[in-house]
């Protein structure tokens, strides 16, 4: 199961809370998701090298594409196997 400390997990549950767009970025386990299902957009690299780290700022700026599909389901999420996105780089 996907670790975060209680300090880390409030946080997020407040950013949340604020009704502004948030895009919840994992670099651990796609299941984290399954805890914050209210956030707008998700995106799990399912890594946290600094490589992993690098292609997922250039995507999320436009620089790389953002392309996948999910390996697993994702419990009280609504995301089934092969859920994915294909977006391209600006």
């Amino acid at each position: 199961a996907p670790v975060i400390s209680i300090a880390n997990s409030d946080l997020i549950k407040k950013i949340l809370k604020t009704k502004k767009h948030v895009v919840f970025v994992s670099f651990d386990s796609p299941y984290m998701l399954s805890f914050f299902n209210k956030a707008d957009t998700y995106i799990c690299s399912f890594g946290n090298t600094p490589a992993s780290q690098l292609a997922m700022y250039n995507a999320l700026f436009g620089a790389n594409d953002i392309t996948g599909k999910l390996p697993i389901t994702l419990p009280y999420t609504g995301f089934t196997i092969g859920h994915g996105i294909n977006s391209f780089k600006l």
